[in-house]
């Protein structure tokens, strides 16, 4: 774990996601930035499940330059709770909120509403996704 511990930790668990990851670490950092004080420090752990497309090249460019955006790298695929797992023992925030690689529940859309209770120490984690079965 990061010896600097912060106030919201956005993990993405990843697996041959290299054509959507981009877009979606996009619009994470961007609603992040948008307003550096709403939720305090901040930092993205994206973790690879042991993908074999280009997932790590599209995490390495999108944080070149944003230390607050990292890559976790699983052995292998082991699925989703692994790789979530991973992500959250590699976190530093107080609180924490998982992300879809491939942009269900979009941050901008639904995060407001489900970030509400994390301004000023609300809940302990959040989560966001889409109505309907699990696929």
């Amino acid at each position: 774990m990061p010896a600097i511990c912060t106030d919201l930790s956005v993990v993405v668990p990843a697996y041959n996601e290299e054509e959507r990851l981009g877009p979606t670490l996009e619009a994470i950092t961007a609603y992040l930035r948008d307003d550096e004080g709403r939720l305090g420090s901040w930092e993205v752990v994206v973790v690879d499940d042991g993908s074999t497309d280009g997932t790590r090249d599209v995490v390495t460019t999108a944080g070149a330059g944003e230390e607050r955006v990292r890559l976790v790298i699983g052995d292998r695929n082991r699925a989703k709770g692994h790789a979530l797992r991973l992500g959250v023992l590699a976190t530093s925030g107080h609180q924490l909120h998982r992300r879809e690689a491939d942009r269900r529940g979009q941050l901008a859309g639904a995060g407001p509403r489900r970030l509400r209770g994390l301004e000023g120490g609300g809940a302990g984690a959040a989560t966001a996704g889409v109505p309907g079965p699990v696929a």
